[in-house]
């Protein structure tokens, strides 16, 4: 059996993947134990990226939402050099909202990086854009 460390790393644990080619059916594992097919790899590969979007797009989310409250209260103290510098978190917050969103849009319309039709996660919807 041909064991060769491979560029990727395991979408679970993060760890170094060994491919693994006994002849007839090529695979990849990390030391943890993770085993895939080439198909199962991008299927976890995808859900991965799909999770991390997700998260990212809360986080920005939330991100904005300080940012806004704080530049409220920049606002109501008469502080205009605060007020600008939030206005401007909130912006760029926005900003990169606009991306993550873009790319979870591609994903579940069968437009990410390799093209498959996949669907949205169960019981989830894009937030509104603000």
């Amino acid at each position: 059996m041909d064991a060769i460390e491979s560029d990727f790393t395991c979408p679970r644990c993060g760890g170094n993947l060994i491919r693994s080619d006994d002849g007839a059916m090529l695979h990849f594992r990390c030391k943890v134990g993770h085993r895939y097919s080439p198909d199962g790899l991008e299927d976890e590969q995808t859900s991965a990226l799909d999770a991390a979007l997700w998260i990212a797009l809360r986080t920005i989310e939330d991100s904005a939402a300080l940012a806004r409250r704080m530049a409220a209260r920049a606002a109501e103290r008469n502080q205009p050099q605060l007020l600008a510098h939030f206005e401007e978190k909130v912006r760029v917050a926005e900003e990169r909202g606009v991306l993550v969103r873009r790319a979870l849009l591609g994903i579940s319309e069968g437009n990410g990086p390799t093209g498959s039709a996949r669907p949205k996660r169960p019981g989830t919807r894009l937030p509104p854009t603000r």
